[in-house]
């Protein structure tokens, strides 16, 4: 029996060690893609001619979410339905959204869900 707890403390410890650089590096992945979005948005609320107010709303309400990520814990962002989000607003301003499928299409079978 305590062969069997010194193990299991172990392991833990060992597990934990493991995965903190891995658990950094998907948690740099998400920021800068967070931060793509959000500069993605700000950039066409400022510049290039007026927008509509449904477009204008879609921009706003990205970077809201992309500031509640980023003040908060990333285990509580749905990561895949902020992209969603991001895909629609750039939608609707018009943006050319073929970089995205090329961009996800290189990293094919990762996840960044939690």
């Amino acid at each position: 029996a305590e062969g069997r707890a010194a193990g299991f403390a172990a392991g833990l410890a060992a597990g934990a060690a493991d995965g903190r650089p891995v658990g950094r590096a998907k948690g740099l992945e998400i920021g800068a893609e967070l931060g793509y979005f959000l500069g993605c948005c700000v950039a066409l609320r400022r510049a290039g001619p007026p927008r509509s107010h449904r477009a204008v709303r879609a921009l706003e309400e990205v970077e809201a979410l992309v500031v509640r990520a980023a003040n908060g814990d990333l285990h509580d962002v749905d990561v895949e339905a902020l992209r969603q989000r991001f895909r629609e607003a750039m939608t609707r301003v018009g943006a050319d959204l073929s970089f995205l499928d090329t961009r996800s299409s290189s990293s094919a079978g990762a996840s960044l869900d939690f």
